[in-house]
């Protein structure tokens, strides 16, 4: 093998009768069938006809065309294809809602949980309190998000117990999600209660509404209870009224208490 300059501006290598361009200018378009040998530090990839550069190109930008062949990216830019071209995964900043959908090639970052509400991302919430009625809450409460803190209703029957009587009015445009009732008596005098939503005779006047009904005395049934699940318990309608009654007239000696939120 010798080196050999085979004109004024370039150099050859030969070996077995065969000769191969050392070319000192480094371009696209090389012929395959040259054999060219590169003395720079420039490395070409053949793209099915000849050979191309492989070119270092600046990153930091969208758009990246698909078709750029010989295309070596550097530094640590992370790239999602979007069908078209390449674009950076973003790292942006994910303590927000509304992070549009339609970003492609969006990296979170951070331990912040999202979900979609169906047109963009907004963060899962952990209720701090009952104002928060946006998409994406994780509720620590079995209550419904945006229901009340529990309340509680006491209701002594007074003459003449027999006719309905509102025990709770809720708050305007809100519901009474039940959650238990309790009935107790101190006194000899036993009749029925009944506990039901609206403004009814009695609970029989729309068995959809009623709630609880029990009878009770000093005697042999002092008191007596229904629990609900927390936020599965019976609901009555917006703005609609919680009622008592006893089927007798009992002046005096029972407690009716209703434990609920409103919603």
């Amino acid at each position: 093998m010798k080196l050999f300059s085979a004109a004024a501006a370039s150099l050859a290598i030969a070996a077995g009768g065969n000769t191969a361009a050392v070319l000192a200018a480094l371009a696209d378009g090389a012929d395959e069938a040259e054999n060219p040998l590169f003395v720079a530090a420039g490395l070409q990839a053949f793209n099915g006809a000849t050979l191309d550069m492989l070119r270092s190109e600046g990153n930091d930008r969208d758009g990246i065309a698909v078709d750029t062949l010989g295309n070596l990216q550097q530094l640590g830019f992370l790239h999602g294809f979007n069908a078209t071209s390449w674009d950076r995964l973003a790292s942006e900043g994910n303590d927000r809602d509304a992070i549009t959908a339609v970003a492609l090639g969006l990296l979170q970052v951070g331990g912040y949980l999202h979900g979609f509400n169906g047109a963009t991302w907004d963060r899962a919430r952990m209720l701090g309190d009952t104002t928060l009625l946006g998409l994406g809450q994780l509720s620590m409460s079995p209550a419904v998000p945006g229901a009340s803190a529990v309340k509680v209703k006491v209701r002594r029957t007074a003459s003449d117990s027999s006719t309905r009587a509102t025990v709770i009015t809720p708050s305007s445009g809100k519901k009474i999600r039940v959650i238990g009732v309790a009935v107790m008596s101190d006194t000899t005098s036993v009749n029925n209660h009944e506990v039901y939503f609206g403004t009814g005779a009695n609970i029989l006047s729309d068995v959809d509404k009623a709630i609880y009904m029990t009878g009770v005395d000093v005697d042999t049934h002092i008191a007596t209870s229904q629990s609900f699940p927390d936020g599965g318990g019976p609901i009555g309608a917006a703005d609609e009224v919680l009622s008592h009654r006893t089927g007798g007239n009992i002046t005096t000696g029972h407690h009716t208490i209703i434990t609920y939120r409103e919603e």
